[in-house]
């Protein structure tokens, strides 16, 4: 798309089939599934709730390390003395 002016707006999708509020007639079948009725269904959750789409329905991943379920070095403090100090953490204690 060109532009006529320096710094004119340029309309954005964000590769969904609406432009300024308007249906793209382009359709697009992925696995069986015509994402333009979901692309449609979206835009009206979002404008029912008021909420805009890309909070409502993207989201991000953040990686957590855990350790659960793995084998772990032998720990120096007892299991009480380990509860204790957790309980003196959390404000509380014996």
């Amino acid at each position: 798309m060109e532009t006529s002016e320096e710094g004119e707006d340029v309309p954005m999708t964000n590769g969904i089939g609406y432009l300024n509020g308007h249906e793209k007639a382009e359709q697009t079948i992925i696995n069986g599934i015509n994402t333009t009725e979901v692309h449609d269904f979206l835009y009206h959750w979002s404008r029912l709730v008021n909420i805009p789409v890309s909070k409502l329905a993207y989201t991000t991943f953040r990686e957590v390390d855990s350790d659960v379920g793995k084998n772990k070095p032998a720990s120096k403090m007892s299991d009480t003395e380990r509860i204790a100090s957790i309980a003196g953490l959390s404000g509380g204690g014996w």
